[in-house]
């Protein structure tokens, strides 16, 4: 039987490889925030993914992710793909009732929202877990993360895993 190459596995793989050259550079209003190399950049996705685990984020759970652009959404959504989770990414400018549609739709057992979306999510997702994040602030893994590991969670994803 062949092994299923997974975006987790796909990562762990070129990311080691490459893991001195730069991997990301994040601007924000003309001039460079954040540069990250390969390494650095998969030690913030498994701390992501250690953290999301922690949180009791398992295979198949939806995890809205309703935040701007910034570097903190695309290491969340990797983080989340490495446990086998379901990133949901949401538009930053929905209204109060589309909102409702995509909570009610997906399900969520989390939403992680910026900061000037985390009233509507507060309105909108009673009961449900949600994290506001400041992504106007630099990317800063020790301070979103600060108890996870650097280490890969080490769970397998495979092709059938989206069948419920």
């Amino acid at each position: 039987m062949t092994e299923v190459m997974t975006l987790g596995k796909s990562i762990d793989l070129t990311f080691s490889r490459f893991s001195e050259r730069p991997a990301v550079t994040f601007c924000r209003k003309g001039a460079i925030e954040t540069e990250m190399t390969f390494g650095a950049l998969l030690r913030s996705i498994n701390r992501a993914a250690g953290n999301f685990k922690d949180m009791e984020i398992v295979k198949g759970d939806r995890v809205i992710l309703f935040l701007p652009k910034s570097l903190f959404f695309m290491i969340a959504h990797l983080g989340l793909q490495k446990l086998g989770a379901i990133s949901v990414p949401l538009n930053t400018g929905f209204k109060k009732g589309e909102m409702e549609y995509f909570i009610r739709d997906s399900a969520p057992k989390l939403i992680i929202a910026g900061r000037e979306q985390g009233p509507l999510t507060r309105d909108t997702a009673q009961g449900i877990k949600t994290i506001v994040v400041d992504t106007d602030m630099p990317f800063d893994a020790d301070s979103l993360f600060p108890e996870a590991s650097e280490r890969d969670p080490d769970i397998t994803v495979g092709p059938d895993d989206d069948k419920r």
